[in-house]
């Protein structure tokens, strides 16, 4: 393999990327493959990585990393000019589960001898998205998350830090178009998924598919703090869409405004506020190293 270079997240998973590397530093020189290993510092490094990167020295570009990671290098890279292959060193590696990779190993033979295939990935006011941008009670989570990372195991964070922002429960008033609809009114959540997963696990966008030129939407309409406690174990598995708060559909454009103040908003993992965001699909531009066949 020519060319190969690799963004690597020491920090991520708690300290897990540094370790994934040197096992897989030693994994590949056992095979003779050649990799320049790039190392991030702090928030942002990533996206400048990739960005110095010239695209005609560049064969193939490996991030190890969790989503965040990935966003940022997504936000920076030469899109399509080069194969990009995941490797999952992060806390939940949402984006990773959909692909069917679960372990160092299986990314790294997949960079190795998988598939190229061109994927979709998501726009969201001049930023990319690799997996997911959401906003409501899911924000609030995943915030809650980001402050007590490193204290308990991710699933853990995830389900104490819902059980909290469920109890201080809030309801936005939002004004949402897509491509054959509209809704105005009142909402606890809504994610635009290009993946199917996120929060550690969680299957809120089962119909999810990253070769069909679509975002899937799932909003979550108004609902009793025991009601929502009930629905979140179904979103494991995707069962979520029977619940008649729920409306999902799929569509190539989203625009959304939260009336009042800025709300915080979730974009692969990374919090941030916002009131207004325009949204869309950019279809089959990524060149994503897939395991076995492509999808």
């Amino acid at each position: 393999m020519k060319n190969c270079h690799v963004i690597v997240n020491p920090n991520a998973g708690n300290g897990k990327g540094r370790k994934v590397q040197q096992q897989m530093e030693e994994y590949l020189r056992q095979r003779q493959v050649d990799c320049r290993y790039h190392f991030t510092e702090k928030t942002g490094d990533a996206e400048t990585l990739a960005r110095q990167l010239k695209p005609e020295e560049v064969g193939l570009l490996a991030v190890i990393g969790g989503d965040g990671t990935y966003n940022e290098v997504l936000n920076g890279m030469a899109i399509g000019e080069y194969p990009l292959a995941l490797i999952p060193a992060g806390t939940g590696n949402d984006f990773c589960r959909m692909l069917g990779i679960t372990d160092w190993k299986t990314a790294v033979e997949t960079m190795l001898a998988g598939t190229p295939q061109m994927v979709d990935y998501g726009e969201v006011n001049q930023r990319f998205f690799l997996n997911f941008f959401s906003t409501g009670l899911d924000a609030a989570i995943a915030n809650q998350a980001n402050e007590w990372k490193g204290r308990y195991p991710g699933k853990v964070i995830y389900i104490l830090s819902l059980i909290k922002q469920v109890l201080r429960l809030e309801t936005y008033q939002y004004q949402l178009t897509w491509d054959d609809g509209a809704y105005q009114g009142p909402g606890q959540l809504l994610a635009l998924c290009n993946g199917a997963y996120y929060g550690g696990g969680m299957k809120i966008c089962p119909k999810a598919s990253l070769v069909d030129g679509k975002l899937d939407l799932c909003l979550l309409k108004p609902m009793s703090r025991i009601k929502i406690l009930t629905l979140f174990p179904t979103v494991f598995i995707g069962k979520h869409l029977r619940f008649k708060e729920i409306l999902y559909c799929q569509t190539g454009r989203v625009t959304l405004t939260v009336q009042g103040q800025a709300c915080a908003m979730n974009m692969d993992g990374e919090i941030h506020q916002e009131k207004q965001i325009e949204a869309r699909v950019i279809s089959g531009k990524l060149n994503l190293m897939m395991p076995g066949k492509s999808i």
